[in-house]
C-alpha cells in the first residue's frame, strides 16, 4: 500500500471528524480512544471497523502495525506525528492534522 492523496485525504477527515477520539498516552487504540496513527488504519482499512481492540491490543491474524507505518510512512515521519498528537493535549488531533497536511504523496 501506498501513501496516495485519498489516504491522506481520509487520514484527515477522519481526524476532523470528531468519530475517533483522541487518546494522549502514546498507544495506537485503547478504551474507543485512538492515536492519530490509530486513525490512519482505520481510514485507509488496514484496519476493519470493529476490529480495533483484536488488531491493536492482541493482534489479530499476524498484525503488526509498525510494519504497515513502514509501508505507508518514513519512520521518522511515523516518530513526527505520534509526537504532534502526544503533544497536542485535549481532545483534538490538530497538530498531527497540520502535519500530515503537508505530507507528500505518492503520484497516482
Amino acid at each position: 500500500m501506498e501513501f496516495t492523496e485519498k489516504i491522506k485525504n481520509d487520514w484527515i477527515a477522519g481526524m476532523e471528524s470528531g468519530e475517533y477520539k483522541k487518546i494522549d498516552n502514546g498507544d495506537l487504540y485503547r478504551n474507543d480512544c485512538f492515536c492519530a496513527l490509530g486513525v490512519l488504519f482505520m481510514t485507509s482499512g488496514i484496519v476493519k471497523k470493529g476490529d480495533e481492540y483484536s488488531c491493536f491490543i492482541q493482534g489479530l491474524n499476524g498484525f503488526k502495525p509498525y510494519k504497515h507505518l513502514e509501508d505507508l510512512l518514513t519512520r521518522g515521519i511515523t516518530r513526527e506525528v505520534y509526537r504532534a498528537n502526544d503533544n497536542n493535549k485535549g481532545d483534538n488531533f490538530a497538530a498531527a492534522i497540520k502535519l500530515v497536511k503537508g505530507l507528500e504523496t505518492v503520484k497516482n
